[in-house]
Parts: C-alpha cells; sequence; structure tokens
C-alpha cells in the first residue's frame, strides 16, 4: 500500500511496496510516485476527479521491470471520500503476475484446442474425397483386370486372331 499527496508524492507505503517496486525503506519519503512506478499514469489518476473528492476507484494494471519484469494491479481510492479536500491517494498495488501468467496459458490452452479441432475437420473433409477416389481407382483397377481376364491369351476381346497368331 503507498499513500500519495494530490500531487503524486510519497506519503506512506508499507513493507510490501518496498518488495513488490523496489523501494528502500526511507528512500521513497516525498518521492514522486511515478519515481518508482514510470508506467503509472499519473495524470489520468488526477482527472478521475480525485483532486476533488468524491469515492471513485480506478483500477489500473501495469508492467514494471524493476526490481524484477511482473504485472502489477492498482487500485487507487481517494482518501477524502465524499468530502471536498486535497488529502490525496492510497494506492494498493497487487502482483497480478501470476494470475496474468494463467490467464495467458488458458487463452493458449484455447487456441491449441482449437487448432486441432480445426486441423481434424479438415483432415476429415479431405479425407472423405481421397477415400472415394480411392474406392473408385479400386473398382476401375477391378474392372481392368475383369477386362484381362475375360480376353483369352493370343485372342483378341471378338475372338479374333492377335497379333502374335495373324
Amino acid at each position: 500500500m503507498l499513500v500519495v499527496d494530490e500531487d503524486g508524492h510519497i506519503l506512506y507505503y508499507n513493507q510490501a511496496v518496498t518488495q513488490l517496486i523496489g523501494i528502500k525503506p526511507g528512500d521513497g519519503d516525498g518521492r514522486l510516485v511515478t519515481d518508482f512506478l514510470p508506467a503509472l499514469e499519473w495524470e489520468k489518476l488526477a482527472r478521475l476527479g480525485f483532486r476533488r473528492g468524491g469515492t471513485r476507484v480506478a483500477r489500473h494494471e501495469f508492467e514494471v521491470e524493476y526490481p524484477r519484469p511482473r504485472f502489477l494491479r492498482l487500485y487507487a481510492a481517494p482518501l477524502d471520500g465524499e468530502a471536498r479536500g486535497r488529502s490525496g491517494l492510497a494506492l494498493i498495488l497487487h502482483d497480478a503476475t501470476e494470475a496474468r501468467q494463467k490467464t495467458y496459458e488458458a487463452i493458449e490452452s484455447e487456441r491449441i484446442q482449437a487448432l486441432t479441432l480445426l486441423a481434424a475437420s479438415v483432415a476429415h473433409e479431405i479425407g472423405n474425397p481421397l477415400n472415394a477416389l480411392h474406392i473408385h481407382l479400386q473398382l476401375m483397377e477391378r474392372q481392368i483386370r475383369k477386362l484381362k481376364s475375360q480376353k483369352s491369351p493370343g485372342r483378341g476381346a471378338r475372338g479374333q486372331a492377335g497379333p502374335a497368331q495373324r
């Protein structure tokens, strides 16, 4: 958890934040939150009306590279609630790396299943005409064998002498 004033200066942060975004104890007091979270869209949060009070909670996801690459989910809520004052925001950070990885794996699994189904369907659709061609070729081969067997050796199809007997 981070507490920042209306200009984005850090007023308070807990031990979990030091591990999550790499703030050293005592190093973050009074510094801009964007110094530690450059991907945080501070101006966007400020435009949501937090400087004028209100009860809206904003949710934002972004990636950080330091101290190690991970995805963070941020919930921002005004500290003054309904009151019209300038007290800042409470920023709750949550490491969403594992959840995002599971989501990515689920999407990949669905893609693989869809591709497998598509490949099976295509194979089936190609297989049917190929099987029909194979069956017709077998029938033609049988007819050719039958025609060859009906011809007597040395005689033509109508009983005439073949070229070797003339």
